[in-house]
């Protein structure tokens, strides 16, 4: 190309500002995938995403330096029904259209995490103005009220705007790709024949990858990594463990942050096997938590697109046990890298944990796909997938 292309990372996820570090943190990990990305792209860029006014919090996975990033802060924002209660107030709601023509006129291309009400806002615009828009598909809006904090009038709302949402996500032009996180919304916006790649912002870096154990610990050590909400599927993970610790010598390591944080602590008071870590940043320390644990366990009773935590106990060499929901199979074999329960059912989940405890041909079996499966899960792999898509539409 005669000159160098410029874009826009919209990240959908609430951020703070450190005054005393002159920096932005969040307890969520997608900025870390695009600054990865940014920095192999090596383009003019600017990072968007909604900034509270509330306190720092103590720990956190994502930091922007303003020494380093430029940051363009939109109001704080925390979810669907906030993002549309702040546009009822019109100097908030000027604001958002001055930002979205602002970046327009600024940028060449947009990367946008949806669902995101403001980014498919955003992204339909730039879309408009002859912009490229590369939209990463990470989850299915039409499920959002689903979420405990959606009750009443709030879900009844919350559902309707995510089948809006989805339905505009739908119509968007031809100058765009959508990044599909799992099989099942690569389906749906195939189907919309729409340009489709398959794609993960993993944060697998190539030389941690870390060959799979060929022998378990004793006691048995199980891991749930991500939010304490209850359609995680916690408290049947819990109570599961539990009933399998009358007959094996099992611990059950717990990583996470969220509204039930302080019940499962408790929990872990009253439990000896239940072993709780709180909320660990990516790094060092969560990368031991893992290598120290067999199975990693994803109980969820929602549909998920595709676990990032999954590709990290992969790249830990855990054995993954998981319901089978929403994209996993996009890279989940059943039998071969990964085993699949039926979601909610006791009986199903303990039936994979006895397999694994029992049957040195499943666990080798799991250990050779496995390492096949991590050839195609780090950051390198994806971010060479994002390149090529823009080298297919002429931006590099």
């Amino acid at each position: 190309m005669s000159s160098k292309k410029s874009i826009a990372y919209i990240i959908d996820e609430l951020f703070y500002y450190d005054s005393k570090n002159n920096c932005y943190v969040s307890k969520f990990s997608a900025g870390n995938f695009l600054k990865l990305l940014q920095k192999n792209l090596d383009m003019e860029c600017d990072f968007v995403f909604p900034v509270s006014k509330k306190p720092t919090p103590s720990s956190y996975s994502t930091i922007f330096k303003t020494d380093d990033y430029k940051v363009e802060p939109l109001p704080g924002w925390e979810g669907v029904i906030s993002y549309y209660q702040m546009l009822l107030n019109p100097k908030v709601s000027f604001l958002l259209k001055s930002k979205v023509a602002k970046l327009i006129n600024r940028y060449d291309i947009f990367w946008i995490r949806i669902p995101s009400p403001f980014g498919l806002r955003l992204g339909r615009a730039a879309e408009k103005q002859g912009k490229f828009v590369i939209y990463n598909v990470v989850g299915d809006i039409r499920l959002a009220h689903n979420s405990e904090k959606y009750k009443g009038l709030k879900n009844i709302f919350a559902k309707t705007a995510g089948y809006c949402f989805h339905r505009k996500s739908l119509s968007t032009s031809k100058n765009s790709v959508f990044l599909c996180v799992g099989s099942v919304l690569y389906n749906v916006y195939k189907k919309a024949h729409k340009e489709v790649e398959f794609f993960i912002d993993s944060l697998v870096k190539s030389e941690d990858i870390k060959m799979p154990k060929v022998k378990l610990s004793n006691p048995l050590k199980i891991l749930y990594v991500g939010k304490l909400v209850r359609s995680k599927g916690i408290y049947f993970l819990i109570d599961t463990i539990k009933e399998l610790n009358c007959k094996y010598k099992l611990e059950l390591h717990m990583v996470g942050h969220g509204e039930e944080c302080d019940r499962v602590k408790k929990s872990a008071h009253e439990n000896k096997f239940i072993k709780f870590h709180g909320f660990v940043p990516q790094g060092a320390e969560l990368n031991k938590i893992y290598s120290d644990c067999d199975i990693l366990i994803m109980p969820s009773i929602l549909s998920e697109g595709f676990p990032r935590v999954i590709l990290e106990a992969w790249s830990n060499g855990l054995i993954v046990i998981s319901a089978n929901i929403g994209g996993i199979e996009s890279l989940g074999q059943h039998l071969k890298n990964i085993l699949f329960f039926e979601p909610g059912n006791k009986n199903s989940l303990i039936e994979q944990i006895e397999l694994v405890l029992h049957h040195s041909n499943v666990r080798e079996e799991l250990r050779k796909g496995i390492i096949d499966v991590q050839k195609v899960i780090s950051s390198d792999y994806m971010i060479e997938r994002v390149k090529n898509v823009l080298i297919r539409n002429s931006l590099i």
